[in-house]
């Protein structure tokens, strides 16, 4: 099977031990990816010139040098008298040239005749040995031993991160590709390769994958029986024994580590363990015990009903209770500091989807019971999370506005409102919205137009003015601009539930609103002020506060405050995994701003991993999409990029207090990474600044703008929004108006001052991009030498950063300006030789070569030969 390999950094790795001459056996579960990964190993080292013998692993009947014999090593017949030294002479002829490197694939398939030649001759003639083994690779290290005096080292195969896997499905299928449907295929396959890619391949088959609005997406669940091809490998060395163990975790899972030995010997644990088809993953102070990949333990599932199924069921029930209840491992703690795995991400997301839907039906057997606002709230909720067809909400709209108004009228109000948020945001009917409230739910005209005002206005933050615009043929009616204002500042008269409940949500809205001005301080007074345990269940405020904070310049403290809140959410199987992604977006920002690309990336893997989306708040998932489009511009993976600008451009936002949930800065960075000139690329999303500035959006036209300088820098945009951005409150925002001012001015001076002050708030990310562009602004003035100084200190910084800043520096080195001819030049000058060497290798003049180390000396800004090595 064809599949990608782990990281390039992974293979750099690899390719360290065996230059070290250090026995290397790559361990990896049956599409892992692991003989990709020694195929491109053994390629690179062919390439260095050195000689590779290839052993690929053939399992058969087991017989003396079968193994050898059928991979074509050996031609002495299996099981013959005397072919034992005989084989070792063909091997050790095979090994005999310089330095040779012994490729063993599927190491745990040979026979142990065939291992014992290969030992031998490898002892013999000192080779190093690069192998791959499914866990565990005790058997391996004991049959291929090193030579003696050398080192032997056991590398884990790293399942794919999340954008890879995405990428892998664009590939797959050829286009677009929904990052829901990336987060499916990833909470399934635990980033193994090989399965991800069967596991597309037979969905689109079975039709669980269909192609809409140039996009694909998945209606169903990916699972299909087909899938059982890939399954069976994984489980083909169980013994009965470890197959009812797993049958048991499977139907109990995940539990607890405590609960798991209680249900399962420790022995058969451990055997789990060992094989790879069991992770101990950790759940804040405690720990779960998980099958892996997750398309194990859904396979066995719905593969059940047999007799191993029955007695699952009896061992569950006779340890935990007839009611088989117990302690269950309910989330995965740590994603926010990059502390979690991506193993650990994969399993929740699997588990958390199917904790969707047995919280819809607890939700609707309580309702059924009694349908109050409370449980009508819980079960809509739920029916959203575990993505209902629309159908099933509506029946419960429909049952809510049956309900006879009375006493129960507050809570009502919050149905209401959920159901305008619903119409508006998710299903995008803005205008059928507007009908939601009526004087039956609140009979006070003023309270009427509060209500009519703060729902408006929110959906108007989130969608942009056109979103709240009535069809006059719905018969709905919307106050003017100003009096809906009016009413949004006017204080609710009256006491009780009911006028409680709308003063706290005009002041969630208030909230929203002075944010997206770019006034983070009065944002946060706003919330202080509210009391928003009136808005209970909903939470929107937790999550805005937090986003008011980093707003405010406080970085850290809202990445610290967001980071626990989602771990919270995460580690729970309650009502709060809905703020997964409102606070993963905040942290995302946060560590965005700070340059913190290699967590971020950890991140954002877990969160789309988890893949628990928050419908009524689409400006989070937009935040998140925008955050990861443009940090796959920076690293080049333009299918991942492409997928999330595209949808974000389907159904774009104002998301007026989302620092980066449009689509313009993204799309901007992808088409400058895709071949389109800067200038280009960017004039559409700076002219889209103008009716941001018109509308009050500050954040979104400041951070924007930001973000559009590091591709291209529309001056007189740029001078207006640092204008507007010098007046907001905090330091987030007049910190990057600073930015914009420099990159207009083009002063190296002040894109270095501005880079210093910039990092002094934590705003590691745009400090090197003003670095950068002081540098390269001090190359074209000519000042190579400040140039090159300046470099090597912003190299250092990166460097000492360790977080991938890297990637914003781009083609910061000198050597980048070099031309093809003079890079090759300079690397020979770089290893010590003359001209006149340089010259007879190149077959070119002496004088030929003088002119070229002249130039590349210039652009360098050395004047030593010993000083080129380094700035290469």
């Amino acid at each position: 099977m064809d599949v990608p390999a782990p990281s390039t950094r992974f293979l750099d790795v690899v390719l360290r031990a065996v230059a070290e001459g250090t026995t290397t056996t790559l361990v990896g579960l049956p599409g892992s990816g692991r003989s990709t990964l020694l195929a491109r190993v053994a390629d690179v080292v062919a390439d260095g010139g050195r000689g590779v013998v290839r052993v690929p692993g053939a399992a058969g009947t087991g017989a003396p040098l079968e193994s050898l014999v059928l991979a074509g090593v050996v031609t002495a017949p299996p099981g013959r008298a005397g072919a034992l030294a005989s084989a070792v002479e063909e091997v050790g002829r095979a090994l005999s040239g310089s330095r040779a490197l012994l490729v063993v694939d599927d190491a745990d398939d040979l026979d142990a005749t065939s291992a014992a030649v290969l030992a031998a001759a490898a002892r013999r003639h000192r080779v190093v040995v690069l192998a791959t083994s499914r866990p565990p690779a005790r058997r391996v290290l004991r049959l291929l031993p090193p030579p003696p005096g050398a080192d032997a080292t056991v590398l884990r195969v790293p399942e794919l991160p999340f954008d890879d896997v995405h990428t892998l499905v664009a590939d797959v299928l050829g286009g677009d590709v929904d990052t829901d449907v990336a987060a499916r295929v990833y909470a399934l396959s635990g980033g193994l390769p090989g399965l991800a890619r069967t596991l597309v391949v037979e969905a689109r088959r079975a039709g669980a994958l269909v192609r809409r609005g140039g996009r694909w997406t998945a209606p169903v669940d990916l699972r299909t029986p087909a899938l059982a091809v890939v399954v069976e490998p994984l489980l083909a060395p169980l013994d009965d024994a470890q197959r009812d163990a797993l049958q048991v975790l499977a139907a109990a899972g995940p539990p607890d580590v405590a609960t798991a030995a209680r249900l399962v010997p420790w022995e058969r644990l451990v055997a789990l363990e060992d094989l790879g088809l069991l992770r101990v993953l950790p759940l804040g102070d405690e720990t779960a015990a998980a099958l892996f990949p997750p398309l194990l333990a859904e396979h066995v599932r719905h593969t059940g009903g047999g007799v191993r199924d029955l007695h699952a069921g009896e061992t569950i029930a006779r340890t935990l209770g007839p009611d088989g209840t117990g302690d269950v491992a309910v989330g995965v703690a740590g994603a926010a500091d990059g502390r979690s795995t991506a193993g650990a991400a994969a399993v929740l997301g699997r588990v958390l989807r199917r904790h969707a839907a047995t919280r819809a039906a607890v939700a609707r057997v309580a309702w059924e019971r009694e349908r109050t606002p409370v449980r009508t709230l819980a079960y809509l909720d739920a029916l959203v999370a575990a993505g209902a067809p629309r159908d099933a909400v509506e029946a419960v709209l429909t049952a809510s506005h049956d309900a006879p108004p009375g006493a129960g009228r507050a809570g009502t109000v919050l149905v209401r409102a959920w159901e305008y948020a619903y119409r508006a945001l998710v299903v995008r009917e803005p205008t059928a919205a507007l009908a939601v409230v009526t004087s039956d739910d609140v009979p006070d005209e003023d309270q009427r137009l509060t209500l009519a005002a703060a729902l408006t206005r929110h959906v108007e933050l989130v969608l942009g003015p056109a979103g709240g615009e009535p069809d006059d043929a719905t018969g709905a009616t919307r106050a003017p601009t100003t009096e809906r204002d009016d009413a949004l500042g006017r204080a609710v008269e009256g006491t009780g539930p009911l006028h409680a409940q709308l003063g706290a949500m005009q002041g969630l809205v208030r909230a929203e609103g002075l944010l997206a001005q770019g006034r983070a301080q009065d944002a946060l007074d706003e919330l202080a002020s509210t009391d928003t345990d009136r808005l209970r269940p909903r939470t929107d405020h937790v999550a805005l506060t937090s986003m008011a904070l980093l707003c405010r310049g406080d970085v850290q403290g809202a990445v610290d405050r967001s980071s626990g809140l989602l771990d919270e959410a995460r580690g729970t199987y309650a009502e709060t995994d809905a703020e997964i992604e409102p606070h993963g977006e905040v942290v995302a920002a946060g560590l965005y701003l700070q340059g913190r690309l290699r967590t971020l990336r950890r991140v954002l893997t877990d969160v789309f991993a988890v893949g628990v989306p928050s419908p009524h708040r689409p400006s989070s998932r937009a935040g998140l999409l925008g955050t990861g489009a443009l940090l796959s511009a920076l690293e080049g993976a333009v299918p991942t990029a492409r997928s999330m600008v595209g949808q974000l451009a389907a159904s774009p936002l104002r998301a007026a207090f989302s620092p980066l949930a449009r689509p313009g800065p993204p799309a901007a960075a992808l088409a400058a990474v895709t071949g389109t000139g800067p200038r280009e690329a960017t004039t559409d999303a700076w002219a889209g600044l103008d009716d941001a500035l018109a509308r009050g959006d500050v954040l979104a036209a400041v951070v924007d703008g930001a973000e559009l300088a590091g591709v291209w820098c529309d001056a007189a945009r740029a001078r207006a929004v640092a204008e507007r951005a010098a007046a907001a409150q905090g330091t987030l925002l007049p910190a990057l108006g600073e930015y914009l001012r420099a990159c207009a001015d083009g002063s190296p001076a002040a894109l270095l001052t501005v880079a210093d002050g910039l990092r002094e708030r934590d705003l590691a990310l745009h400090a090197t991009r003003a670095h950068v562009a002081a540098v390269r602004a001090l190359r074209a003035a000519g000042d190579t030498a400040a140039a090159t100084r300046e470099a090597a200190h912003l190299r250092a910084l990166v460097d000492a950063a360790d977080e991938d800043l890297g990637l914003v520096t781009g083609a910061l080195s000198p050597a980048a300006h070099l031309t093809p001819r003079e890079l090759e030049i300079a690397r020979l000058v770089a290893r010590g030789a003359t001209n006149r060497q340089i010259a007879d290798r190149l077959l070119v003049s002496e004088r030929t070569v003088d002119n070229h180390v002249y130039r590349i000396f210039r652009k360098l800004g050395v004047d030593a030969r010993d000083r080129v090595a380094a700035l290469l």
